[in-house]
């Protein structure tokens, strides 16, 4: 999605430049001929959703050159050169639009389905218009926090508790989102007054479960996001004119493949302490270097170790451990990471009994030392994206097994020669592991998926359809007549 300063109301008309104001090295015009407007005949019309018609060619823009605004029939090269500053005009809003249109990327036209805006209070599910005020300081401060939830056969999954953890979110960080009630008094915010809140609980839940019912979708990712506002580019929120709320609808990613596993290294990116950790903000820097540094050593993950030097979580999962006597069930306590739905739910499920066939009578959160956890019968990954993936290789060693299970495989092999691994492409180095994981060997042998791991991922997979208290309904029949004549 893109950052664009649209104006509150939403509108795509131009706006009017100050009367004399001229872009340097241009005379200024009269202010009679600056303030009048473009026939009705000439006006930009909002550009069509996809499938109608393509963007005017005069709006197409390439990387590094722009096409003369004096021939709008020859769009410009693409090139691999330099962007040339001198080359770039100064246009109206109505082209900024268009541009914005002309450069949507495939992935956002093919996975990107709906979007609600609080600032223009609108859903749109065209791709190109979801866009977002940049001055909000959830852009330009990471003033901000979201959450995700699943939707599974046209049921949001676990949504309230997703819900939950986002309002928690917002109180940490100080973002006024949800109307105060009568004898709370102010709370700061917009221009260093009462709160300028609009939203309260209900409100949010309903503004999400529409969003997916537009995005037309019955398996999705769904994120919230609050951020401070727009008003501004200083720190402090008090010149912020009121908080955000977006909500985004995707098509789902493809999760990793958990008979096959996923290969983690130890990150030396220092993790965030536990007041930052514990929010789940929009300042994903230090997950996104987690990631890279993964990447840069034939990694699918990283895993992130505790200012005290235990265990700490994933850059978007939390990790958990089959102790060596095989029958607990261990996570690291959320007073040093997030505290994950998925994970919350694996260890309510191993306490009613649901792994005991496969060995495990219970579940706890404790401080998991490394060496304990190195030493472990079994390793994995939790979140609501990867459900549950069995750990099967830390910093080059194999993970897990016991004296029948261990054999001598063959050592892991990474990426190509050369080759990067493709962004988002989360499966690449799973397969180049497949004939390891698939080969004759013991079920548990070490550098090999665990029985708990699959287990596990199963009881998540069909709790998305078993766990009734947690599905929440999505109102599509409330488009399904615009939806019918499309």
């Amino acid at each position: 999605m893109a950052a664009s300063t649209l104006p509150a109301s939403g509108s795509l008309a131009p706006r009017a430049p100050s009367p004399g104001v001229a872009p340097r090295g241009k005379p200024a015009r009269s202010a009679s001929r600056a303030l009048a407007a473009p026939p009705a005949s000439k006006r930009p019309r909002v550009p069509p959703p996809p499938g109608d018609l393509a963007p005017p060619r005069s709006a197409i823009a390439t990387r590094a050159k722009v096409a003369d605004p004096a021939d709008a029939s020859t769009p410009a090269t693409p090139t691999t050169s330099a962007i040339d500053a001198a080359s770039i005009p100064v246009v109206s809003a109505a082209e900024v639009h268009a541009r914005l249109a002309a450069a949507a990327h495939p992935r956002a036209l093919d996975a990107f389905a709906a979007f609600y805006s609080s600032w223009t209070n609108c859903i749109t599910t065209d791709p190109r218009a979801m866009v977002l005020p940049f001055d909000d300081h959830m852009v330009h401060r990471g003033h901000g926090v979201f959450d995700t939830a699943y939707v599974h056969e046209g049921r949001a999954y676990q949504l309230d508790r997703h819900l939950d953890r986002f309002i928690r979110s917002t109180e940490s960080a100080k973002i006024p989102l949800l109307l105060a009630s009568d004898d709370d008094g102010p709370r700061g915010g917009g221009y260093g007054g009462p709160s300028p809140r609009v939203f309260d609980r209900d409100s949010l839940r309903a503004i999400i479960l529409r969003t997916v019912a537009a995005s037309g979708l019955r398996h999705a990712q769904v994120r919230f996001y609050a951020g401070a506002g727009p008003g501004g580019f200083a720190l402090s929120q008090a010149e912020c004119v009121r908080p955000t709320f977006y909500v985004v609808v995707t098509k789902c990613r493809a999760g990793p493949d958990p008979r096959v596993g996923a290969a983690v290294v130890t990150s030396p990116v220092p993790i965030k302490p536990p007041p930052f950790a514990t929010v789940k903000s929009v300042n994903y820097l230090p997950n996104a270097l987690v990631i890279e540094h993964a990447r840069e050593n034939r990694a699918e993950y990283g895993l992130w170790l505790t200012e005290t030097g235990d265990v700490g979580e994933g850059p978007s999962m939390n990790v958990a451990f089959v102790t060596a006597d095989g029958e607990t069930l261990v996570t690291p306590p959320t007073s040093d990471v997030l505290a994950g739905c998925t994970m919350a739910r694996a260890a309510e499920l191993a306490n009613e009994g649901k792994l005991a066939s496969v060995g495990i009578a219970r579940a706890e959160a404790r401080r998991v030392p490394v060496e304990e956890a190195r030493a472990a019968r079994e390793a994995m990954l939790v979140g609501s994206v990867i459900n549950c993936v069995p750990i099967v290789e830390w910093d080059g060693v194999k993970v897990g097994g016991n004296e029948q299970g261990a054999v001598e495989n063959e050592p892991r092999k990474g990426a190509k020669e050369g080759e990067d691994a493709k962004e988002g492409d989360e499966g690449e180095g799973r397969q180049m592991r497949a004939a390891t994981a698939s080969g004759a060997v013991p079920p548990h042998a070490a550098g090999t998926p665990g029985p708990v791991a699959l287990a596990l991922h199963d009881l998540l997979v069909r709790d998305f359809e078993t766990n009734e208290a947690e599905l929440a309904d999505v109102p599509y029949e409330l488009f399904e007549d615009e939806r019918s004549h499309e």
